[in-house]
This record gives structure tokens, C-alpha cells and sequence, in this order.
């Protein structure tokens, strides 16, 4: 993963404030930063400004921001998940339009060394090929699963209306158009 691409990381100490701060690293990395009185849960939002738009193969981002939690050269999966989880926390990443993001929450005890996770995610994930396998088929049943409910059926459609001939008419998640007109 590229440093140049901008980072928006929000860190925040969960329940309420409204005092930012705004720092901008020389690497491009913007920071903003909300301190809020609380519960001492720290959690964080790192934005990656890129997504499914422009994929040369679609579903791709989808399936890469899926493997991030699925292991580096210093962590592994469990390794990953532990960090957070052992402290009542979380991580989680999943892809937008227009960006890839990864969602973390743990106790400040655990802060640091899930900070060192998160690096280990940012810049030496390592893709293992057995979980990309188990996505694909992960990914595929979702998207089966959707098409079976009328709702998210509804969704797709008023998707593919509002942005006709727009790569945005396309789910995050899949490469093909489910209507033609």
C-alpha cells in the first residue's frame, strides 16, 4: 500500500466531545484527531483514498481490503484479531466507492500494541493464498445470498438507475452489472 495515498486517520477516545485537531504529516498522511471524555475506549478509522472505481478487474479492492486482517510478515491472523479483542475491542476493513477503510476499537491499555498491528497491516500485509480462496467463496455466497432478498434486490436496482453508465452502477463487491438497459 502506497504512503503517498492519503490516509485520513480519526482517533478518538469514544462518548461524546467535539474538540479536533488537524495535523498533516509530511508523507501526506492527514491526521484528525478527537479527544472526547469518556469510557477509555480508544478507536480509530483509517480512510484510504481509493476503492472499487478505476479497477482494472473488479471486486479486487473488495477482496484485497478483505485479506489486510488475514495476516503480515510480523502477525498472524490470530495474532491480528487477539490485539484488539483481548482488550474488548475490534478491527475490521471493508471497501467503499471511493475508499478502503479499516475500523479499529480497544482499551488505551491495548493502543500500543495495536498501533503496531496496524502497521504491520498498512505496510507489510502478506495476502496468504488460502484465505484468498476462502473469501472468494466467501464473497461469492454473499452475493447470491443478496440476490435472493427482494430488499437488497430493490437496492441494487435503484443503484443501477441513479448511476446508468456510471462505473458507480457496479457493487463494490462484484465486477459484473446484475441489469442491462
Amino acid at each position: 500500500m502506497s504512503l503517498f495515498l492519503i490516509i485520513f486517520f480519526l482517533f478518538s477516545l469514544a462518548y461524546g466531545g467535539t474538540k479536533l485537531k488537524e495535523v498533516n504529516l509530511e508523507n501526506g498522511v492527514k491526521l484528525i484527531i478527537k479527544e472526547t471524555k469518556g469510557r477509555g475506549i480508544v478507536a480509530s478509522s483509517i480512510f484510504i483514498k481509493s476503492g472499487t472505481h478505476g479497477e482494472e478487474k473488479r471486486g479486487t479492492t473488495n477482496l484485497m481490503a478483505s485479506l489486510l486482517t488475514k495476516g503480515t510478515k510480523t502477525f498472524s491472523s490470530y495474532d491480528i484479531a487477539s490485539a484488539f479483542e483481548d482488550w474488548g475491542g475490534s478491527i475490521e476493513t471493508s471497501t467503499a466507492d471511493d475508499y478502503i477503510y479499516i475500523n479499529f476499537s480497544t482499551r488505551p491499555e491495548g493502543l500500543e500494541q495495536g498501533l503496531r498491528v496496524i502497521e504491520s497491516i498498512l505496510l507489510e500485509p502478506t495476502f496468504p493464498e488460502e484465505q484468498l480462496q476462502v473469501e472468494k467463496r466467501r464473497v461469492i455466497a454473499s452475493i447470491r445470498s443478496r440476490r435472493e432478498d427482494g430488499f437488497e434486490l430493490a437496492m441494487e436496482r435503484l443503484r443501477f438507475i441513479t448511476y446508468r453508465g456510471h462505473p458507480m452502477n457496479l457493487l463494490p463487491q462484484e465486477g459484473r452489472r446484475m441489469w442491462k438497459g
